[in-house]
């Protein structure tokens, strides 16, 4: 009988076809079955060297259950390698070893974009929106100017990135917030680099800016 990874199931009725990254060490990732198991006899798993075992220290086996041994970052490698042994035991002998196999496998990573993997205080979900680098701290979305013309007009400079879509709102209580309609006030990047987005009325005696980023369809 071949060796089987049994994915650990989200909720009932949905399959689990991959394992989310950085779950805390000892986390059960899934379950093994197979290798023979015949009535009166049980089968014992264990991690081995070989062929395909390049990821065989970042899992642990307890039982049937394959776990983590250690936190494992999707964006450092999405797949794992490991390779198990197992034997099939004497209920009766422990030590009585009746038959045995190995296999090399392997673990897919689930991406988790609700983390903040370059600590810059930005999620990576939104990080992908922005078009920035998750995995570099220094990346990240900025407004490079506010200048205010002499024609009352709010000029806001920017660094962009093509396939985005970048719109002004503003605010006079940093609470309620509006999208500016001037057709300067919104521009899709065709390529990296910067603009200039403009809100032709800033006359009013306080008011706040926001740059708001979308993937343009």
């Amino acid at each position: 009988m071949s060796l089987q990874l049994h994915a650990m199931a989200r909720q009932p009725g949905m399959a689990r076809t991959k394992v989310d990254e950085e779950l805390a060490v000892g986390t059960i990732l899934t379950a093994l079955s197979g290798g023979g198991v015949l009535s009166g006899q049980e089968v014992r798993y264990s991690l081995v060297s070989g062929t395909g075992d390049a990821d065989n220290a970042d899992f642990s086996i307890v039982g049937a259950n394959l776990c983590a041994a250690r936190r494992l970052n999707f964006e450092a490698k999405s797949v794992r390698q490991f390779r198990i042994r197992w034997d099939w035991v004497d209920s009766q002998n422990s030590a009585n070893i009746l038959s045995s196999g190995e296999r090399a496998m392997t673990l897919a990573l689930a991406n988790v974009t609700t983390d903040d993997e370059d600590l810059d205080g930005v999620p990576e979900a939104e990080e992908l929106i922005a078009g920035t680098n998750p995995g570099d701290a220094r990346s990240v979305f900025r407004v490079s100017s506010l200048c205010i013309e002499a024609s009352g007009a709010a000029t806001v400079r920017c660094n962009v990135v093509a396939g985005r879509t970048y719109t002004i709102q503003s605010s006079t209580d940093l609470k309620n917030w509006i999208v500016e309609t001037d057709d300067t006030a919104t521009v899709a990047a065709s390529a990296d680099g910067t603009i200039s987005l403009i809100d032709s009325d800033a006359t009013a005696c306080r008011k706040f800016y926001r740059i708001a980023v979308m993937q343009t369809p």
